[in-house]
């Protein structure tokens, strides 16, 4: 998954959580510019990219 542009130079949290709430990937990240999340089980995930308190970005992801 690509990362918007406008948030590539930002310190940003990706966090990644079962729709259960169960969390999966809470990372820190500075420059990057894709997500590349391998072995996921089967199902629907919701991720999103804040800065501090405040999320920039949010979609839903599904792993078949």
């Amino acid at each position: 998954m690509n990362i918007p542009k406008s948030l590539i130079k930002e310190e940003i949290n990706i966090n990644i959580m079962g729709l259960q709430g169960q969390k999966i990937l809470n990372q820190k990240s500075v420059g990057l510019k894709t997500i590349s999340i391998e072995n996921l089980p089967q199902g629907l995930y919701l991720m999103t990219i804040s800065k501090g308190d405040e999320i920039k970005f949010s979609d839903k992801i599904f792993c078949f």
